[in-house]
């Protein structure tokens, strides 16, 4: 069975970092589809943007999670990458 804490941890570790990610990604999709997508291409672009994100997300979830996690997380606040954590990405 599962406990409480770990639940807790795996929402800070994994579902904020990629609910932040996700907001910034629709949103911008969505406001350049309806500004400048003609209304016949527009459902292209939609799925596009699923299959991209889709495959973000496959990728999110296969790489190292620490790292990786901490790298966007950084990223979507605006905090300067450290090598607190040694990994690829540093």
């Amino acid at each position: 069975m599962v406990s409480l804490q770990d639940v807790k941890h795996r929402i800070q570790q994994d579902f904020i970092p990629t609910f932040m990610a996700e907001c910034l990604y629709w949103p911008f999709i969505q406001g350049v589809n309806f500004w400048k997508v003609p209304v016949k291409h527009q459902l292209l672009v939609v799925n596009t943007a699923c299959l991209a994100d889709s495959t973000f997300l496959s990728w999110w979830e296969a790489e190292d999670a620490s790292c990786l996690h901490k790298h966007l997380s950084m990223l979507i606040s605006g905090i300067a990458c450290s090598t607190e954590i040694p990994c690829t990405w540093c």
